[in-house]
């Protein structure tokens, strides 16, 4: 397998085109990169397309307040086995231009990356998730990108009971206990990694029926309704799928914790 890179031409407007439609759906944003001073590399495994990158390097562009980081988009097939060994080839060849600060195009060509294999891990995450169940690979990319990560230490709360938000939950890695009935603090469950929480809240923006607490040093992707709202806007299909799931799920969780409570605390 023989991996090149070099600098876009104009004959590859269309193949670009096509590579970020199949990468972003409809929400390419692909427009006319070759109408603005830009910086457009290509890679080609085995003479096809499966990457390009294109990163904006002139502050007068009147596309600014869109292009403020580079856009990428490498072939799924080659997400996770090639993508690295792309990033290092249009980091060298990057260098090779006169560019007005190469420093900050390489930083934003290393950001894109980093982007790309976060977003591969979320939503390797997202395809073993009940809730997610019926998605296809674009929508699950698609939803992928509307989680913000965070990291929450031992002992500090994610919500509180009673709280006002609308977001919806998946832990990464750690633990989060779940905890009711305010004063008394009754732990009524320890979820663990791939485990979702807060769906009340995100179906009806209702306050928060517990609390919840990082049982150790945990890593939690955030979705805000919101956001999700968009994009279900172009995909009703995706919102279908998640609302049914979601309403499956939170069934289960719901009579699991009337038990739970009906046994009372562990003696």
């Amino acid at each position: 397998m023989s991996i090149e890179v070099r600098h876009a031409e104009r004959r590859d407007s269309e193949p670009i085109r096509d590579l970020f439609s199949e990468v972003y759906g409809p929400n390419s944003p692909f427009g006319s990169f070759f109408s603005y001073n830009c910086l457009i590399l290509v890679a080609e495994v085995d003479g096809q397309l499966a990457g390009c990158i294109s990163v904006v390097i002139s502050e007068k562009s009147p596309l600014r307040p869109i292009y403020e980081e580079a856009w990428l988009a490498v072939r799924p097939a080659y997400q996770e086995s090639l993508a690295s060994e792309i990033s290092n080839l249009f980091r060298e060849l990057a260098q090779q231009y006169e560019l007005p600060d190469a420093n900050e195009t390489l930083r934003r060509i290393d950001k894109a990356f980093a982007d790309l294999r976060m977003e591969v891990a979320i939503v390797k995450l997202l395809r073993d998730l009940l809730i997610f169940k019926g998605l296809n690979e674009l929508e699950l990319k698609h939803l992928s990108k509307l989680f913000k990560q965070k990291l929450f230490r031992q002992g500090e709360p994610v919500f509180e009971e009673g709280a006002v938000n609308d977001e919806l939950y998946v832990i990464m890695r750690g633990k989060i206990d779940v905890i009711i009935d305010g004063a008394k603090k009754i732990k009524i469950a320890t979820l663990s990694a791939g485990s979702v929480f807060g769906e009340i809240a995100f179906l009806n923006q209702s306050p928060r029926t517990a609390t919840t607490t990082a049982a150790e040093n945990s890593i939690v992707l955030i979705i805000q309704r919101q956001n999700f709202d968009k994009l279900v806007e172009t995909q009703s299909h995706l919102g279908m799928i998640v609302f049914r799931n979601l309403a499956l799920d939170l069934s289960r969780k719901l009579i699991q914790q009337n038990k739970t409570v009906q046994m009372g605390p562990p003696k």
